[in-house]
């Protein structure tokens, strides 16, 4: 059982799943972060998965040597910058307004959050998908069995996905009285259930 357990904790994809879990309470209980930052940790996530999609992306490119591969590239990042850039404005929106609410300004969370744990905590993601992806997606060669536009247009179809989902907590979220502790345990369990449904599914359909 305990080798079990061991070999569990050794894949990359499932010490992703515990360090999204663990870190956003432990910056909560211990270090004091906000809702706000909770969320903008999130949002690292997304953007550090992002980065990393590209490079896999420019790996099938060149193993199927795509003609279009520049434009499957070119045009995932337009699209991602607009639906980022509409995540952004909805969150902010909605922070502005309960910072109105609660007289403390977000901005100056943000500059100290960005000061203390941003420099480490954005790097530290990066590395996290950057070893599953070694782990899961390049030593198994996965590359050889996903097509460009397949994976261009699964990606853009999950981060419309999530746009949604942050645009309907922004709605949501200002008509509860949830504890913000409550509130965690929800964007996790989002995440989580997210994950192991639309993205495992949408994998699934890739492969050829």
């Amino acid at each position: 059982m305990s080798m079990d357990i061991k070999k569990e904790l050794k894949n990359p994809l499932n010490q992703q799943y515990i360090a999204e879990i663990l870190f956003p309470f432990i910056g909560y209980l211990f270090f004091d972060w906000s809702l706000l930052i909770i969320v903008v940790f999130y949002l690292l996530d997304q953007l550090a998965s992002q980065i990393l999609f590209y490079k896999r992306l420019y790996t099938i490119n060149q193993y199927w040597n795509e003609k279009n591969g520049v434009f499957y590239l070119l045009i995932s990042i337009v699209l991602f910058v607009i639906v980022f850039a509409t995540e952004l404005y909805f969150l902010n929106n909605s922070f502005s307004f309960i910072s109105d609410q609660n007289g403390i300004c977000y901005v100056d969370e943000l500059q100290l959050f960005s000061k203390n744990e941003l420099w480490f905590l954005f790097p530290f993601l990066l590395l996290m998908y950057h070893l599953q992806d070694k782990m899961l997606f390049y030593m198994p060669r996965k590359f050889e069995h996903i097509l460009p536009k397949n994976y261009t247009l699964i990606n853009l179809l999950m981060n419309i996905i999530i746009m949604v989902l942050i645009i309907m907590a922004t709605y949501i979220y200002p008509k509860t009285q949830l504890p913000n502790i409550a509130v965690i345990f929800c964007i996790v369990a989002v995440k989580l259930l997210f994950d192991y449904t639309f993205k495992k599914i949408n994998q699934a359909k890739l492969l050829v």
